[in-house]
């Protein structure tokens, strides 16, 4: 194999061209990476709701010259297979549950794989090498402490194995996402689910190495012994025995990892979310050790926007210590809102150019509406067959919508119970504001109560707020508690007066739904004053939580509440942690004094400030008196 340098870069620009003659191109293509389940959730650039609009779709790639799909579905596949979903955190569960039925239902995966060898394009499976869920406890990405309710899957791996689970320094705090891979028996179960599915078609796999749940307080906090955490020797194992299982199918291993110096042998920082921190902890990578042993067949350096230069440099050295590697680079998020990468020869003078332009948004929105007319036919098979783009074409109107159109939606949302359809309804409803009031109102007097939620979703997004509040207040007494969690979403964007404070106070000593007691405790922001009925209701709540062995994630938004108002709330806390009754509780008040994490982004503190907080923990052995709480 001789030595094998691609680009892969996010930009919607030079896709369009291709697609708007299909003709002579300036540079050819060769890769496309595409992640099914960030498409689906906007309703953007390539549909991939069913099985005709991945075909029509992926037919369009291979005329454009695409050779190779890197299909991040394939991860959507194992996790729906094996992985534990929370129904309390409703909104992901819900599109898990849609993409569970992508995969088993429409067959979209499917579709993929049988598309690429029906027109001679390579597929290859995308998975995360350290990404394996959250428990239901430890703050994660849109998890409990967001309001959203505990993190909404874990790899039933982390529950067979909870000994491979990394502990901090101190063995107090478990860690998201990541196993520590020393346990043979679990190594070899997950590469068994790995190869199984490999299968069912796929040509190879990439591992990426960054983590989307997150759980990091400071930096190092997971790096060392005694406890645990994952090193070199284990992850190298790990990708021995994997790449061993593969190639015993012919099958190909590659590796994904950022090319920054920081980060070279390090997992890579999660999108733009952590730009100088990554999310797993230190642990190294030893890539130029598996090249060197042949365990890797190409290598996929991760793009930040500001490091394009560093990065060729840097995969050009690569390529000319490893001649024999294909070594390619993935730009990330050049059109935001797409998931689609290109890989094309970075050495041509064109993309060099290319490489230093961002496309703007909206020029490649404009050009792929180009791409989707009369001049490309074969893309009129996605709209007949995803309801979804329907309704994305009624928001292309909304510079100028109507009360008629917005009614038009909201039949066709009665019409198509499906999450696509009411995901993409609500966001274009509550652009249209006033035009869409009478819409509006008849989804919400529907008797089914995902209808309903069309509407209450639909004026979380409305301004002005006093548009929206008459359906915010419909929602928070719906009978629903997927609708009630979803009207007090809404309602954090009013101001905490009296009457609300009230009705904060009542849902968090009455509703029988912890999700909606947690988002009801959510809307108490620090420095906001409080009054002492809520200071007592959001007290006794924290209280009752660890009454029993089976302890509750939404502890975090009640001790953040308490913790954000003041000096009454910490002595609150302090004496929680350091009661001697309920180890549980104490160490519950532990994590809302000290360990500031918001489950939305890395709040990390210096090392100093952890190890007086450790010093505070409650003696108690970590997993006194507890249970999964699965």
């Amino acid at each position: 194999m001789g030595a094998s340098f691609r680009i892969v870069k996010a930009i919607l620009l030079g896709f369009v061209v291709l697609c708007s003659g299909l003709g002579v191109r300036a540079e050819e293509p060769t890769g496309l990476y595409v992640s099914p389940a960030g498409h689906n959730y906007r309703s953007d650039g390539m549909p991939l709701q069913s099985a005709a609009s991945v075909q029509a779709s992926l037919r369009l790639c291979a005329k454009m010259g695409i050779k190779r799909i890197y299909w991040r579905g394939f991860q959507e596949q194992y996790l729906t297979r094996h992985a534990l979903r929370r129904a309390a955190n409703f909104s992901l569960f819900e599109y898990w549950e849609w993409l569970r039925e992508l995969d088993e239902t429409r067959g979209i995966h499917q579709a993929a794989v049988q598309t690429s060898a029906e027109t001679g394009m390579e597929i290859w499976g995308v998975f995360g090498l350290f990404d394996h869920g959250s428990d239901p406890r430890e703050d994660a990405y849109c998890g409990a402490a967001s309001g959203y309710g505990p993190a909404v899957y874990s790899d039933s791996l982390r529950i067979e194995f909870p000994e491979e689970i990394p502990r901090d320094r101190e063995g107090i705090r478990a860690q998201c996402g990541t196993l520590r891979l020393t346990n043979p028996v679990l190594r070899k179960k997950l590469i068994k689910r790995l190869s199984a599915l490999m299968d069912e078609g796929y040509q190879g796999l990439l591992l990426y190495s960054y983590m989307e749940n997150l759980s990091l307080w400071f930096p190092g906090e997971f790096d060392r012994e005694p406890l645990g955490p994952l090193t070199a020797k284990e992850v190298t194992t790990f990708v021995r025995e994997l790449r061993d299982e593969l190639s015993k199918k012919n099958k190909r291993l590659a590796l994904q990892i950022d090319p920054r110096q920081a980060f070279r042998h390090l997992p890579s920082p999660w999108l733009g979310l952590t730009p100088s921190v990554n999310t797993v902890g230190n642990v190294p990578i030893a890539w130029e050790e598996w090249l060197r042993e042949g365990l890797l067949d190409e290598l996929v350096f991760s793009v930040p926007p500001d490091a394009e230069k560093e990065s060729v440099a840097f995969a050009e050295d690569v390529s000319r210590k490893f001649p024999k590697v294909p070594v390619s680079l993935l730009a990330r998020q050049a059109w935001p809102k797409s998931s689609l990468a290109l890989a094309v020869d970075a050495r041509s003078p064109e993309w060099q150019a290319r490489f230093q332009r961002q496309a703007e948004s909206v020029d490649a929105l404009r050009l792929w509406a180009e791409c989707t007319d009369s001049r490309a036919p074969e893309l009129t098979t996605i709209f007949s067959s995803d309801s979804a783009t329907v309704v994305a074409a009624l928001a292309s109107a909304m510079k100028s919508p109507s009360s008629a159109q917005a009614l038009a939606l909201a039949a066709l949302v009665k019409e198509r119970q499906e999450y696509s359809v009411r995901h993409q309804a609500s966001e274009t409803l509550g652009a249209w504001g006033e035009e869409a009031r009478d819409a509006l109102a008849l989804l919400a007097a529907d008797e089914d109560a995902s209808v309903r939620r069309v509407a209450y979703m639909a004026a979380t997004k409305m301004n002005p707020i006093a548009m929206a509040r008459p359906l915010l207040d419909q929602a928070v007494s719906d009978p629903d508690p997927y609708n009630r969690w979803v009207g007090f979403r809404g309602l954090g964007r009013v101001p905490m007066d009296p009457a609300l404070q009230a009705l904060v106070a009542k849902i968090v000593t009455e509703d029988p739904d912890p999700t909606v007691r947690s988002v009801a405790a959510w809307l108490v922001r620090p420095g906001m004053k409080i009054d002492p009925d809520l200071f007592e209701a959001l007290s006794a709540r924290f209280v009752a939580l660890h009454a029993g062995k089976d302890w509750r994630w939404e502890f975090r938004t009640f001790g953040d509440a308490l913790f954000g108002n003041g000096p009454d709330g910490r002595a609150f806390l302090e004496k929680c942690l350091i009661q001697k009754q309920n180890p549980d509780l104490a160490d519950s008040a532990w994590r809302c004094l000290f360990v500031r994490q918001n489950g939305g982004s890395l709040d990390l503190v210096e090392p100093a400030f952890a190890l007086k907080a450790y010093q505070s923990h409650p003696e108690v052995r970590p997993d006194a008196g507890r249970t999964s709480n699965e």
